[in-house]
């Protein structure tokens, strides 16, 4: 497996990035990149996702790509901008990665022709608000702005099977581990004497180890009859209130 990974740099990226054999990565700012994963020294290319198509260069030798840029959900206020930036980030971002990958097949060369499967990154939020309903990958999309973004994301990236490429969803839940992710996040509060349930409490909290979804990423990559969406979450979801219980100090 010769791998392109976008969004290479955050929680995930890192994780996956260490499983993988020389992969390549994409990303808008090469020495931050470089810096940031200097110990496992992947192959860096330039590309500003928001600005121009995937470039051809960021396809040489690639056979598989997984797609897990986005500007961060849980970092910041959700002003009117930052919402724009959520949205764009994902939809249009994966519009170019697509138009990239189809105009490298087109031109000249190799680059993007022996790329096979896209695996791309979207979120449980593609459901919406469904309380305490049951919900599978046949359930609809709702309607908030979460779904509506998720909705959009992964339109753009099965666009990519006019192009004979298998494209695998990975709807993400709450992503949990250690030295990052929404887990540091949370234990300030707690550490600090303050942490609580959230409102009522009585909201699920779809939820998977980090460890769990990169393993569910590679297991995608090698099994060519898996496509479509899948729900990166473990089965057996929590409460908020039975969350903050089970959080430790």
């Amino acid at each position: 497996m010769h791998a392109l990974v976008t969004g290479g740099t955050g929680f995930v990226g890192r994780r996956l990035l260490a499983k993988l054999e020389q992969p390549m990565v994409a990303s808008r700012d090469v020495a931050k990149a470089a810096k940031r994963l200097e110990p496992l020294k992947p192959r860096i290319v330039r590309w500003d996702p928001m600005k121009e198509p995937l470039p051809s260069a960021a396809l040489a030798g690639v056979d598989m790509i997984f797609h897990l840029a986005g500007d961060p959900v849980a970092e910041g206020r959700w002003t009117e901008k930052k919402k724009q930036r959520i949205r764009d980030s994902r939809v249009i971002g994966t519009q170019n990665l697509v138009g990239g990958l189809a105009a490298a097949r087109a031109g000249a060369g190799d680059a993007g022709k022996a790329v096979k499967t896209l695996i791309s990154a979207s979120a449980v939020g593609y459901y919406g608000d469904c309380g305490d309903a049951e919900i599978d990958e046949r359930s609809p999309p709702g309607h908030d702005f979460l779904a509506e973004v998720c909705n959009g994301w992964e339109r753009e990236a099965l666009a990519a099977r006019d192009l004979g490429i298998r494209v695998v969803l990975i709807r993400t839940g709450i992503v949990l581990g250690e030295n990052g992710g929404a887990l540091a996040k949370m234990l300030t509060p707690f550490r600090l004497g303050l942490g609580s349930p959230l409102g009522s409490g009585n909201q699920y909290m779809p939820w998977i180890h980090i460890e769990d979804l990169v393993e569910l990423m590679l297991f995608t990559a090698r099994e060519p009859s898996i496509s479509g969406p899948l729900n990166g979450t473990t089965p057996h979801p929590v409460t908020n209130r039975e969350f903050a219980h089970r959080t430790p100090p």
